[in-house]
């Protein structure tokens, strides 16, 4: 085998190399691909949920915000029903004694 053979070979040999590290490329760089658009979608998902989080958190503090107000207007009601049953009483007792009186 002369020198020049043994060249061309080499150089065959050096493009199907080449050849080969190209078609890996291309297939690592359509994996890579795939892989951003997954974690793309995850990242959506992620936000999706955060958001929904949020949500949730500004409901519960309404929901929360609204059993204090609640408790408050209870409370103011219950002072009103506790006058207005003192009203009734002195009522009655006014009634009682003018019946009394008459």
């Amino acid at each position: 085998m002369c020198i020049r053979d043994r060249y061309q070979r080499r150089v065959r040999e050096k493009e199907r190399a080449i050849w080969q590290l190209q078609e890996e490329n291309l297939k690592n760089q359509a994996e890579l691909a795939t892989a951003q658009e997954t974690i793309k979608k995850y990242e959506a998902k992620i936000k999706a949920q955060d958001d929904q989080v949020e949500m949730y958190k500004t409901q519960a503090e309404t929901l929360v915000n609204l059993k204090d107000r609640l408790e408050r207007e209870k409370v103011h009601l219950e002072e009103e029903i506790e006058e207005v049953r003192e009203e009734l009483e002195d009522c009655l007792l006014y009634t009682s004694d003018a019946a009394d009186d008459l």
